[in-house]
């Protein structure tokens, strides 16, 4: 090797060695290491489980490293006196194989416990070899370090959320007077767990924490279900007195069209329309109601829930009723309505086909008239009449 190639390796093991002490520097003062460690006024973390399974051997890597570091240096400082030694004039030949021996060559010797590092055989290596095995060895062992910190970023304020969810949760189901969910009695027990094992084993506790969170999930799910039902008692009770608000009308107006029904007109035999609800039936709903709302109001929603969906559909089925019998009792009174106008047109084409003078069609109209107008109206006898006139005249 000549100066420049020599001074070329020299800047560039420097510069990769440099890098490699610059991160483990970096990641030797972090806090997790610290604590890893026991450094930093930390006390020592007692590992254990699978985060010491991965983490125990990655600190010792880390630590020979150091020693690793250091051997190269003494190797490079070594070479860099030497070239340093070397005129650019008249260079000694020994000197400059001597240099490229320590650069180039397997000048350094590894410590018996630091081959593992290396492959099995190895007993020293060319300083390349050794910063490719440094970097590689300081990658893997930074990722357990940076699991550990990752684990702990996570679990520590995941804990602190368990508590407060879990608060939460048992103050819903208090509002709610219901027991607390078995999921939160084992998320309960998994907390006390995980507790121990985020200081002691970070890496499984992470597992943990998500079978936490499923087991809040689902306690909070069930009860959120409850609450909805709550609600719903809640809003139920409001629809249903709009409900029956709708039903008192609507028997109202049921009663008016019997009663006039039959004060106005007499229906063709033998028809048989319905009547309405008893005034009873009705007003024992609005007391029915009261007790339901009351029910809700003081917690017995479930029961309440059972009362009202039944509450619900009879007053359903009255309102259904009701409004059918208004429908089939107004029916003749709008049939007694439909044939007056049918009549006052008829007349009124009588006049224009100057038939109103016509005393036999005249008659027909005027005893349909009365029979319209007369209380109650025979209905059948109306209707012949007026289809009779309309005959005669077309």
């Amino acid at each position: 090797m000549n100066l420049e190639q020599i001074d070329a390796m020299l800047a560039d093991l420097r510069a990769r060695s440099g890098r490699i002490g610059d991160d483990l520097l970096e990641l030797t003062q972090a806090i997790t290491y610290q604590r890893l460690v026991g450094e930093g006024g930390w006390p020592k973390v007692a590992l254990a489980g699978a985060t010491e399974v991965r983490v125990a051997p990655a600190l010792v890597t880390l630590s020979d490293l150091w020693e690793l570091s250091a051997l190269l240096n003494q190797v490079l400082a070594r070479a860099t006196a030497l070239r340093n030694s070397v005129s650019w004039i008249l260079p000694s030949h020994k000197t400059l194989d001597e240099i490229e021996q320590l650069l180039c060559g397997p000048s350094i010797e590894l410590p018996p416990d630091r081959r593992g590092l290396a492959a099995p055989t190895a007993r020293s290596l060319i300083p390349g070899e050794l910063l490719e095995v440094m970097a590689r060895s300081f990658r893997l062992a930074r990722e357990a370090v940076l699991a550990v910190d990752a684990a702990w970023d996570r679990l520590l304020p995941a804990l602190a959320n368990f508590e407060d969810e879990t608060a939460a949760i048992q103050g819903l189901a208090d509002a709610l007077k219901e027991p607390a969910p078995a999921e939160l009695a084992e998320a309960r027990r998994k907390i006390l767990s995980l507790r121990e094992a985020v200081e002691h084993d970070p890496l499984a506790a992470v597992a943990r924490g998500e079978e936490i969170a499923s087991l809040l999930k689902a306690a909070r799910a069930r009860l959120d279900d409850l609450a909805r039902d709550r609600d719903r008692a809640g809003a139920m009770v409001a629809e249903a007195r709009q409900l029956l608000d709708s039903l008192e009308e609507a028997h109202r107006r049921a009663r008016q069209a019997h009663a006039d029904r039959e004060a106005k007109v007499q229906a063709d035999a033998p028809a048989v329309f319905p009547r309405p609800l008893d005034d009873g039936q009705v007003a024992a709903l609005g007391p029915w109601l009261e007790k339901l709302d009351a029910s809700v109001r003081e917690g017995q929603w479930k029961p309440a829930l059972v009362g009202l969906a039944r509450w619900t559909a009879i007053v359903r089925q009255y309102l259904a009723d009701e409004e059918a019998t208004r429908e089939a009792n107004d029916a003749p009174l709008r049939a007694r309505r439909d044939l007056r106008g049918l009549l006052d047109a008829l007349k009124a084409k009588a006049r224009s086909n100057s038939r109103a003078e016509d005393i036999e069609l005249d008659a027909l109209a005027q005893e349909a008239w009365r029979l319209l107008h007369s209380r109650p109206t025979p209905l059948a006898e109306a209707r012949r009449l007026v289809a009779e006139y309309q005959a005669r005249l077309l």
